[in-house]
């Protein structure tokens, strides 16, 4: 049987699902937090941490130190003499992590534009931008032709079929040249727009970046001249409640400031507690360029701040500066004493807020307990003292 090729108008063509342009990377925290806020991470607590972990060391320009005894020391909280070979743990995590994402990004995040990957054999996380599958058919309202064979009609022979056949031919040739070009030119105009809108998105994603880092230059925070000094108001010295915790205002986001009235104490100092999976994390916004996170969770997992000193025994104001997107709370200790609940709120996991709480110091050295067995805590900074 004579078999006719597929004319042009057959062949279905679709567009490449990864675009050009890179996240930015608002964009990458954005993407992050989507998916650790997702139902299907909101149970999978080590895989939520595992993929914290690793994205922020990308964040913060570290990922090529990644490796699979950095992340179980850091990570999984693994002895420092960990060894990967006797313990295979982060390679069996990574393959899950590697599962669950395609899962979140085939139900409920499939119309996420900015996901997440992890290369298999790698821990580096990759951020893609996905574009919209859209296929080209041939949609101008014409039909291709079907080629026919020689074929006599009944009654005639052979010879008289076929110079009505060949016309037929020739029509048929000249139908596929015409609709070869209409869908030569129909994709000429498509790439020509797609390129056009690519060039256009480039545009504008370098403007925006432009705009955000001019907003948020050096330059335009103010200089610690400009800060107007707060008059200290005198503090009265409350009585204890009954109650094992008391609960402090709401804390309000703002911008960090370059300078505040008191005494300034870090919380990755080197004389500071930290226990568990908490620890220092780079931080650019930072006063000291790096936070303490992984507070809380487990009761294992504090942060205890030493050496905090008070000319005499009263009640004093703590500025509290932390990172937080979303809602939380810390549970403050000072001195072994019961514990003052701060919930807090946050936009941005890369944006310093601040909020301030009355704490009782005594005159001498004291010692400042964060910590949240009920949950994770923001990750903090620094205090100031007044």
């Amino acid at each position: 049987m004579h078999k006719t090729a597929p004319t042009p108008l057959e062949t279905v063509r679709k567009w490449p699902k990864m675009s050009s342009i890179s996240p930015s990377p608002t964009e990458k925290h954005e993407a992050l937090d989507e998916v650790l806020r997702s139902a299907t991470f909101f149970r999978a607590d080590q895989l939520r941490n595992f993929l914290r972990y690793i994205c922020e060391m990308e964040f913060a320009g570290r990922g090529k130190e990644l490796c699979e005894s950095l992340i179980g020391v850091e990570a999984f909280g693994r002895p420092a003499d960990y060894s990967p070979t006797e313990d295979a743990s982060v390679r069996r995590r990574a393959g899950d992590l590697r599962d669950k994402l395609q899962e979140v990004y085939a139900t409920e995040l499939a119309d996420s534009p900015i996901r997440i990957e992890l290369p298999k054999g790698k821990f580096v996380p990759r951020f893609i931008r996905v574009a919209p599958e859209n296929g080209m058919h041939a949609s101008a309202g014409l039909t291709p032709v079907a080629h026919t064979s020689l074929r006599p009609r009944d009654g005639q022979s052979l010879e008289n079929a076929a110079p009505r056949q060949l016309g037929n031919n020739i029509i048929t040739a000249r139908l596929d040249t015409a609709l070869l070009d209409r869908t030569k030119s129909w994709r000429r105009l498509i790439v020509f727009w797609f390129a056009a809108g690519c060039v256009v998105g480039a545009l504008m994603v370098a403007t925006s970046f432009l705009a955000y880092r001019w907003l948020h230059s050096p330059e335009r925070e103010p200089s610690a001249t400009q800060v107007t000094a707060r008059a200290e108001a005198p503090i009265e010295t409350r009585a204890e409640p009954s109650a094992e915790t008391r609960v402090a205002p709401r804390a309000e986001t703002s911008r960090p400031v370059a300078a505040e009235d008191g005494k300034s104490y870090e919380a990755e100092a080197a004389g500071n507690t930290m226990n568990g999976i908490t620890g220092p994390f780079p931080c650019a916004r930072c006063s000291g360029r790096t936070s303490v996170r992984s507070i809380g969770k487990l009761g294992r997992n504090y942060l205890i701040l030493n050496n905090i000193t008070a000319a005499k025994t009263r009640n004093y104001q703590m500025m509290v500066f932390y990172l937080l997107k979303g809602s939380r709370s810390f549970f403050i200790s000072v001195n072994d004493d019961p514990a003052i609940e701060l919930p807090l709120t946050g936009k941005y996991w890369h944006e310093v807020a601040k909020a301030s709480v009355t704490v009782p110091l005594k005159a001498g050295s004291n010692s400042i307990k964060f910590y949240n067995d009920h949950g994770y805590a923001p990750d903090l900074d620094r205090v100031v003292i007044r």
